[in-house]
């Protein structure tokens, strides 16, 4: 499933050139990179961290390559596989520890850790449970802030 579902203002859509060194897949969160001359690049989460997270993108992107990088509307994301995922549910970034298990999603914990910030990135849409299988599409009504558990 590629999305977006359904696209946001023209103003939350920011073209950014992939300066991950490989390609980042579809379906994942991105951070802000390290740019060259006037572009804006983003990185893998797992480098960037997310306290840089730029947004989502909804198609692979080869290292060098410009892609859309997304900060609305309605997306699909890449479930990390920890968690059932229910309708309506809160889904925050995971940073991963690779490029291939970065920039994923799961569902906010039903009891946050005391003192723990989450990165909130919307509210999953789907009509029935995400099993907790790495890989699976997660659709999400982008809504992104900082929870503090």
């Amino acid at each position: 499933m590629l999305g977006p579902l359904r696209l946001p203002a023209p103003s939350q859509i920011k073209p950014a050139t992939n300066r991950a060194g490989a390609t980042i897949p579809t379906n994942r969160l991105v951070g802000y990179g390290t740019a060259t001359g006037n572009e804006s690049a983003i990185d893998s989460l797992d480098v960037a961290g997310l306290g840089k997270l730029a947004g989502a993108i909804q198609h692979a992107v080869d290292n060098g390559d410009t892609i859309d990088v997304f900060d609305g509307g309605e997306l699909v994301l890449e479930s990390d596989g920890t968690a059932i995922i229910p309708p309506n549910t809160l889904v925050i970034a995971v940073a991963g520890a690779s490029l291939s298990a970065s920039g994923r999603v799961t569902r906010l914990p039903a009891s946050p850790t005391p003192g723990t910030n989450y990165e909130v990135v919307g509210r999953s849409l789907n009509t029935a449970n995400i099993a907790a299988t790495a890989g699976l599409p997660v659709p999400t009504r982008w809504h992104r802030y900082t929870y503090q558990g």
